[in-house]
């Protein structure tokens, strides 16, 4: 996919050089750092692509600044062909300004221009904030996946599922 964005907010390509600030900006969030490290270092240089690769995560910038990234996931042989699956991190200071809802907003927009029909997203039962980002953009809650995500004290945690189709009205 090309950049995507206005003056405001832009998605671009992962760079080498961003990793450094995922890293400390994401802290815990990402577990094994060094681990994270390797995996996002080994991924950009591949530039994968969502049609071969079944995956392909973005730069998200807000005023020319790096402020998290978005990933979207389309495993070969887990869902039917079209449906994708979003997974967002934002930094802490970039929370709360609507960046995540644009975000969204705008890869699900060039998704669904793209040819895909469905787009979902999980989400920890109690993260409010994407669940109310997810419902803004137009996603339908679909049920909880009861022990899908790991929690912080190494267990497991009910995820939220949510939806949208190409076919959905969708906000402004």
């Amino acid at each position: 996919m090309p950049e995507l964005g206005d003056d405001r907010l832009r998605l671009r390509a992962l760079r080498l050089t961003d990793l450094d600030v995922l890293v400390a900006e994401l802290g815990d969030s990402i577990g094994d750092r060094d681990e994270f490290r390797s995996r996002m270092h080994r991924m950009i240089e591949k530039a994968p692509t969502l049609e071969a690769d079944g995956f392909v995560s973005y730069g998200i910038e807000a005023d020319g600044s790096l402020v998290g990234d978005i990933q979207v996931r389309a495993p070969k042989g887990a869902w039917l062909p079209g449906t994708c699956e979003l997974g967002i991190s934002l930094f802490p200071a970039a929370r709360g300004q609507g960046i995540g809802t644009g975000t969204v907003r705008l890869l699900v927009t060039e998704l669904f221009r793209l040819g895909w029909f469905r787009v979902q997203a999980g989400t920890a039962v109690t993260n409010v904030a994407m669940r109310t980002v997810l419902e803004r953009v137009g996603f339908s809650f679909e049920g909880v996946m009861r022990g899908f995500g790991a929690d912080d004290h190494h267990g497991r945690q009910d995820y939220a599922l949510y939806a949208i189709l190409a076919t959905d009205p969708r906000p402004a």
